[in-house]
């Protein structure tokens, strides 16, 4: 015997429809609204429920210290069009830049997780500008002449012995970081260090990122 086609009628196959719809939204958790604040968005469906306010301050702090930076506007217009992820299940870090291709398409974005980064902390500022190396540094992590200047500063003991850099995209990251902000006790030793040890690579930095002269102390 052949299996037997029960067909609801349109009103009733609505209904259930409907009712599915329901019964799905009542069961995943609702998740928090993209976080706006002054020009920039954060993607924050991954994160159920509402922001709690410690992180709300936490990335709103963030935010600003970028946004203090008296930098040309045309890269400050790139940082605010960066994409930026938060999902509590970014384990282990408190942020990372990300790069992968999916169907020939590359795709480029920072994931924060939901740990509560110190205001002074330039957390967000160094995955800029991983994403700035990325994009807009010919070449990228490739770059030889960032590589020769990372050679120089691990020779002239630029860095702390405990923040020793290894790769040329965190030399540029932390270190471009070091000399835009700079304002954290470490942060103030390491910019002076790298104008030090390796001039071409702080002339450089202020001549990329900056309008007009250089950075005030």
């Amino acid at each position: 015997m052949g299996q037997r086609i029960t067909r609801l009628s349109p009103r009733v196959a609505r209904a259930w429809l409907v009712a599915g719809v329901i019964v799905g939204l009542l069961g995943a958790p609702a998740a928090a609204r993209d976080f706006i604040y002054k020009e920039w968005r954060f993607n924050t469906d991954a994160v159920p429920g509402e922001l709690p306010d410690a992180l709300v301050q936490s990335l709103q702090a963030q935010i600003d210290l970028v946004e203090s930076l008296p930098i040309r506007p045309e890269i400050m217009r790139f940082f605010r069009h960066v994409e930026v992820v938060v999902d509590p299940e970014v384990l282990g870090a408190q942020g990372f830049y990300r790069v992968n291709i999916r169907r020939k398409v590359w795709m480029r974005r920072i994931e924060l997780g939901t740990l509560i980064v110190p205001p002074d902390s330039p957390l967000l500022l160094r995955m800029l500008l991983y994403a700035y190396l990325d994009e807009r540094v010919a070449e990228g992590r490739r770059n030889a002449k960032i590589a020769a200047w990372l050679e120089d500063a691990k020779r002239s003991g630029a860095f702390p012995y405990k923040q020793l850099i290894h790769s040329p995209e965190d030399f540029f990251a932390v270190g471009t970081g070091a000399i835009l902000w700079g304002r954290a006790p470490q942060g103030r030793t390491v910019r002076a260090k790298l104008r030090e040890k390796v001039p071409d690579f702080y002339a450089w930095v202020v001549a990329e990122f900056y309008p007009a002269g250089e950075p005030a102390r």
